[in-house]
């Protein structure tokens, strides 16, 4: 119901509908043909875009989101050594928290290289004043489902105080 009186609240800005669209996204309702109408606006901006792809990403519309992710989002990202990051934000709770969104969009679209990348940072770096498990933990799950369906062993490690175990998954 938030999600839905965002959407017809006259008061909210399209920075809050982009956001309401995605939690709508997320919830699977259909909510495609806004997405469609919103993303041209000449309003938004890189925070609403990220936003807007991963609901079209969610509702599996990849060609658009792969789109908004080429055009509008990978140019302001970037790249060093094995890392990638939202470069053009100064306050560092928000730059990581939208590397974040960035790196499950780069998972969601299984952008190869660019998804590493944005792990890597996202892994090193915590936001100041917030958590970024969430999206810790929705990369996760979307590279596991996505692993399970080629078959493929998953192998990772964790670091639990001095002790450190290696984990590996089959079907």
């Amino acid at each position: 119901k938030y999600f839905e009186a965002s959407l017809s609240d006259k008061k909210t800005d399209i920075h809050r509908i982009a956001k309401a669209l995605y939690g709508l996204a997320s919830l699977k309702q259909p909510v495609l043909v806004k997405i469609n109408l919103v993303k041209t606006n000449s309003e938004l901006n890189l925070e609403d875009k990220i936003y807007l792809g991963l609901a079209l990403a969610k509702l599996g519309d990849k060609e658009n989101a792969r789109q908004i992710y080429i055009e509008a989002i990978r140019p302001q990202v970037r790249f060093q050594g094995p890392d990638g990051w939202l470069a053009q934000e100064s306050d560092q709770t928000k730059q990581v928290k939208l590397t974040s969104a960035i790196a499950v969009l780069a998972s969601y679209l299984n952008i190869g290289g660019d998804k590493e990348a944005l792990w890597n940072y996202m892994s090193e770096h915590n936001p100041i004043r917030d958590l970024n498990v969430l999206e810790r933990v929705m990369i996760a799950k979307i590279e596991l489902a996505r692993a399970q369906t080629k078959n493929e062993t998953v192998r990772f490690s964790y670091q639990l105080g001095s002790k450190k175990e290696s984990i590996k998954l089959k079907n």
